[in-house]
């Protein structure tokens, strides 16, 4: 049961990450970056070739989700979450994997490409998914008060079309990233 809350919750925050926010909070931090190596394949993102990044926090009876990404120009995406039953264990040095032990504690990895093929029927879904496989997140700083955090992921990614394609995410770093309460 639990696991299920935190995918709804997990799908809640990922469909709240509007480039369209009417808000006046910012959806990007000036020098906040997200770098990772995808199959292989450098992924960087910054302010100048993404469509945003982006982080949110959010607490329903309990559980949190806190979770950062970024949308690249180029039709890839990659977000990265953590969520568990206490906000307050997660300070500078916190780690959690998607096969935490104690359960107490999760990590999700996801990553998209735009499908621009122009003989696919279904060329305007994206090809990428989330972790099933495996995914490990590590916070290195977290300012709670200024809501700016940054940290280290990798993981295994698994194509939600075709489950024997995969996409190995690793030497991932996101830096000053704010993050916003839902």
């Amino acid at each position: 049961m639990k696991k299920t809350v935190l995918l709804i919750c997990t799908l809640f925050v990922l469909v709240s990450c509007s480039t369209n926010d009417d808000s006046d909070t910012p959806n990007l931090l000036e020098g906040g970056t997200i770098t990772a190596t995808v199959n292989g394949q450098n992924l960087f993102a910054n302010a100048d070739n993404t469509i945003n990044i982006s982080g949110q926090f959010v607490e329903i009876n309990g559980v949190f989700i806190l979770q950062v990404g970024a949308g690249l120009l180029d039709g890839r995406s990659v977000a990265v979450g953590i969520s568990g039953i206490d906000f307050d264990a997660v300070v500078d040095g916190f780690d959690a994997d998607a096969d935490d032990e104690n359960e107490d504690f999760s990590a999700k990895l996801f990553y998209f490409e735009a499908d621009n093929d122009p003989n696919d029927e279904d060329a305007d879904l994206d090809i990428g998914g989330e972790s099933e496989l495996d995914a490990y997140v590590k916070i290195t700083s977290i300012d709670k008060v200024n809501k700016v955090i940054s940290g280290e992921f990798n993981g295994i990614v698994l194509d939600d079309d075709d489950f024997d394609i995969t996409y190995v995410v690793t030497d991932g770093v996101f830096t000053n990233i704010s993050y916003q309460e839902l």
